[in-house]
């Protein structure tokens, strides 16, 4: 992941994506992304794992597992909620 890097964005968006994203991660937080033809694992602080697929994925998958440990337990807020 490339700090800065973007394509098809507006000059007001450019660059403020998967890696502001990545930056958003918690300890326990981590990010995993499937595009054409490669596979990215990586956490806030480390590349866990990344690798060329033998085969190609026309367009980009994007998992995010998100600890809520560090959100506050407010039912209200929750009941809130638009959904």
């Amino acid at each position: 992941m490339e700090d800065k890097f973007t394509t098809q964005s507006q000059q007001h968006n450019k660059g403020m994506g998967l890696g502001n994203i990545r930056s958003t991660c918690t300890e326990k937080d981590a990010l995993c992304i499937v595009s054409n033809g490669g596979f990215l694992h990586v956490t806030r602080d480390e590349i866990k794992n990344y690798k060329l697929m033998d085969f190609q994925f026309n367009g980009t998958l994007i998992y995010y597992d998100l600890s809520l440990a560090h959100f506050e337990d407010d039912e209200e807020a929750i009941g809130n909620l638009e959904l």
